[in-house]
Order: structure tokens, then sequence, then C-alpha cells
């Protein structure tokens, strides 16, 4: 009896995320969503659920919710890098480039071929990102200036990027990719 039920509950959740998923690619993310989070109510941890959720959190520009997300699928498989490199664009997004970085370098450190390219790509272009930032402030802010002649790292983690050293040139040098 146990395991007919385990098995409607099942077939039940297959049911319910292919719809879903049918719903997101056409671009029907609130209804999609809906079945995301009923699929998470039968199951916290189902990976594909989360997956979606991630997708049209990221899709709908839901950055504060994605985090979240992120985290539980992390928590589930902290080696996947795809995971790593979506927070680190979201957190990217939101201006949180300290913490963009070290996601950043995960995905550098879990992935392979394609998934460890756009990784450095991510890595490379958000040292970039904050060189400007540190050009900008350094010609346009006195306080900045003066905290960055006497502790340089501590000036800039104030303001939410760290410095990075020189990165390995990743092969495709194009923007960030972030699995869709």
């Amino acid at each position: 009896m146990k395991i007919e039920k385990e098995t409607r509950r099942r077939q039940r959740i297959g049911k319910l995320m292919s719809e879903a998923e049918r719903l997101a690619a056409f671009g029907q993310y609130r209804e999609a969503s809906k079945l995301g989070r009923q699929i998470l109510r039968y199951d916290h941890a189902h990976l594909g659920a989360l997956e979606l959720m991630a997708r049209i959190l990221w899709q709908t520009s839901q950055l504060d919710d994605l985090l979240p997300t992120l985290d539980c699928l992390i928590v589930a498989n902290p080696y996947e890098p795809g995971y790593h490199l979506m927070k680190g664009a979201a957190l990217q997004s939101l201006g949180r480039l300290g913490e963009a970085a070290s996601c950043f370098k995960r995905a550098v450190d879990f992935g392979h071929g394609p998934d460890r390219e756009r990784a450095l790509s991510a890595l490379a272009e958000l040292q970039e990102w904050q060189k400007a930032l540190l050009s900008d402030l350094l010609a346009e802010d006195p306080a900045f200036v003066a905290g960055y002649a006497i502790d340089p790292e501590r000036a800039c983690l104030d303001r939410g990027f760290v410095l990075m050293p020189d990165l390995p040139q990743a092969r495709a040098a194009g923007a960030v990719g972030i699995p869709s």
C-alpha cells in the first residue's frame, strides 16, 4: 500500500513538473512558478522544481528570492558549477561584487570544459568591472582615496568588492554565460 501511494505521488509530481516546464518554456512564468511551488510542497528538495524555480526567478529578475533557491540547490549538489555561476551573476547584479567573485571562483574550481570557460569569463568580466569602479572611485571620491591609501583591501571591501589578482585568460572571452 505504501509503495502504491509513493508511486502515485511521484506520478503526480512528474505530471506537475512536465506542465510547469511547458509553461515556463512559453514564458508563462507565474503559472509555472505556482506549479513549482506546489511540487516543492510535496517534496521541498525536488531538484527539478528547485532548478525550474531558479530559472523563473532569474528570468523575472527576482534576484533576492533567487538567492535562497540557489542556496538550496548548492546544498543538494555543491559541485555543480552552474549553480555557483548563477548565484555569482545574481550577486553581481545586486552589487555584492565580493560575494559574486567567490561564487565565480567556486564555479571555476568545480567546472570543466565550457562550464569552466563561462566561469572564467564571468570572473574576468567582474574583474574588469571592478577595475573601472576602482578607477572612478580613486578619481572622484576623496574619502575613498584616503581609505585606500591606508588599506586598499579594506577600502574595497567597504564598498562591496574585492581586489583580485590577474586571472588566467578564458578561451571564450564573451559575456557572462548564465545557464538558462
